[in-house]
């Protein structure tokens, strides 16, 4: 129940001319206003005080008394919860103040003359003083500002993973076919010659749609109570969905329910020309020696991930007189867009050419809500978060993707040192 102030009455005198009884109702009325909007909580404390100090300035008051008045006003804020939490005090209540102001001689000497004069309110002296020690939460809570973005920690890039999508599919399952060589090849012949022969083979492939789904429990009033709650629980699910998709995609094993992962798929380093050749390797050279590979079999790789210790490493090498070295060895693998992830493993790197591998999402990831077991009867309800997907590449673009660990890599790239009578002649 709200609470209400008695309604200010002007005292029933004849010694009122007719302006000045007009003045007087309506500074009157718009003081009972003020506070009576400052009792239901319609009106701060400051709003109140601007509209009054607006009115005594239309009026004549002086600032200097304005500003006497503003503070009282001010703290007469604290003494008008006090009334409507119910605790008793002595003294007057300005309101009482104010009419026996407005209904003495002062007043109406001043407001026949057209002349300033000033009221002082008294606050009650019963009143406990209001520190900020003593109000420490209040206070903090009347001025702190609440920033409504929910702060969490950031989460591994998916830019990688984002040149892998190809669309989206109705189909659960897909299937396509390959062509695999065979023997025999075309050749130059002389004329009346056999003709030579070559054959192939044709071999389908099946990709089965995967799920990755998660869920939250969450109560009405969790919801209810924060206007921006339901988005931040929509959001985190989906943020964690995704990450768990992106870690598949790289890393998943490919077997039972989990995806086929580019690093699982990858074929390892073999070998290049480079082997043996390459004087003081170094990491750059290791990544060059495996888009070589990459090349030697037609592929043209457009990224290369690795994990940001050995993206750090590259960037602090330094040539023999220490002068940094990273600008020249990038150019080495100029063509390629170098990210970094923690997905992979410190010391391995991955090479790849994104066209080759699909990434296709049956049923996009959807939210719903449900009950589940006695939920209900606990004012509870279930967030599910789901996406059922496609992950796969053609056996025949198997060297498409490579992956290494650079000190093998390096290893067989370092030319031997010479021997001792090589150095002599």
């Amino acid at each position: 129940m709200a609470f209400k102030f008695k309604k200010f009455e002007l005292p029933d005198s004849g010694e009122f001319s007719d302006v000045d009884r007009k003045g007087m109702e309506l500074l009157g009325k718009h003081i009972n206003d003020q506070l009576e909007m400052l009792a239901e909580g319609i009106k701060s404390e400051e709003e109140i005080v601007e509209s009054v100090k607006s009115s005594l300035g239309k009026l004549g008051v002086s600032a200097e008394k304005i500003e006497e008045i503003e503070k009282a006003l001010k703290e007469q804020g604290s003494e008008i919860r006090r009334s409507m939490s119910g605790s008793a005090g002595k003294g007057r209540t300005i309101r009482e103040q104010i009419k026996a102001f407005l209904s003495g001689d002062e007043a109406k000497r001043a407001f026949a003359e057209k002349r300033n004069t000033a009221l002082e309110l008294e606050i009650k002296e019963d009143a406990t003083t209001i520190t900020v020690a003593a109000n420490t939460a209040a206070v903090a809570a009347l001025n702190t500002e609440v920033d409504r973005t929910i702060h969490y920690a950031p989460s591994e890039d998916t830019r990688v993973v984002e040149r892998l999508f190809k669309g989206a599919t109705n189909s659960p399952n897909i299937t396509w076919v390959d062509r695999e060589p065979g023997n025999g090849a075309p050749a130059f012949i002389a004329e009346g010659a056999l003709k030579p022969a070559m054959d192939w083979s044709y071999v389908p492939e099946t990709s089965t749609a995967k799920k990755v789904a998660v869920s939250a429990k969450i109560s009405y009033e969790m919801r209810d109570d924060f206007d921006y709650m339901q988005s931040e629980i929509d959001n985190m699910l989906r943020t964690s969905l995704v990450q768990e998709r992106t870690k598949q995609l790289l890393t998943g094993d490919g077997t039972g329910v989990n995806l086929k992962g580019i690093f699982t798929a990858a074929a390892t380093y073999a070998t290049t020309a480079l082997d043996g050749t390459v004087e003081m390797a170094n990491k750059a050279d290791a990544i060059r020696a495996a888009i070589l590979q990459m090349r030697n079999l037609n592929f043209y790789p457009d990224v290369v991930m690795l994990n940001p210790s050995d993206r750090a490493s590259i960037d602090l090498t330094k040539d023999s007189t220490g002068h940094y070295i990273s600008d020249e060895l990038f150019r080495l693998i100029r063509g390629v867009e170098i990210v970094e992830s923690t997905y992979v493993k410190a010391g391995d790197f991955l090479v790849a050419d994104t066209s080759k591998w699909n990434v296709r999402p049956y049923k996009g990831i959807r939210i719903e809500f449900g009950w589940v077991d006695d939920d209900f009867q606990k004012n509870l309800f279930t967030v599910i978060c789901e996406e059922r997907l496609h992950s796969y590449f053609a056996s025949v673009d198997q060297g498409a993707f490579v992956k290494g660990t650079f000190a093998t890599i390096i290893a067989a790239l370092q030319k031997p040192a010479a021997e001792p009578s090589e150095k002599a002649a």
